[in-house]
């Protein structure tokens, strides 16, 4: 349901506020991230997401682009208790241009329209050893998960 993206400059037109890093640099930490390998442009077979810490409130937040790019999908991930490398969000879906909902000041909270679960995994060395993401989304009609999906680390 994504919107072909050509590399992670078009996620920072489409979404306003986003700041630009140059290639290498590393987004400033806090702590809110245990893992900074979730964070990051990723690929799967059907399409990209993107995992950053939120510049206004340093949490950990899920976007996906939906059909054209004219919609997203956005969610703040909370860590899953017990799983270190796992998270958890509700998702709304917001129209391009939109900024995210901080609370009453910016208007009624979008409707949520489903949960996404967000899991690091490691290949062994013998695969590389490089991380993959796998993501799980429930929508509010659904009563379970969906099939899980990997997605790779997305280069420029």
């Amino acid at each position: 349901i994504l919107a072909e993206v050509s590399s992670p400059s078009a996620w920072s037109a489409a979404i306003p506020g986003r700041i630009n890093m140059a290639e290498g640099e590393v987004a400033p930490k806090d702590g809110a991230v245990d893992n900074p390998a979730v964070c990051g442009f990723w690929a799967s077979d059907g399409g990209e997401c993107h995992i950053f810490e939120d510049k206004i409130t340093a949490q950990l937040t899920y976007e996906e682009l939906i059909g054209d790019g004219s919609e997203r999908l956005h969610g703040r991930l909370e860590a899953i208790s017990g799983s270190p490398d796992a998270w958890q969000a509700s998702l709304m879906i917001l129209e391009e241009g939109q900024g995210p909902w901080y609370g009453p000041s910016c208007g009624p909270k979008p409707e949520m329209v489903g949960d996404i679960k967000v899991s690091l995994k490691k290949k062994s060395a013998e695969e590389g050893g490089a991380w993959q993401l796998q993501t799980q989304v429930k929508t509010e009609d659904d009563d379970d998960w969906s099939v899980p999906v990997l997605f790779k680390p997305l280069e420029d």
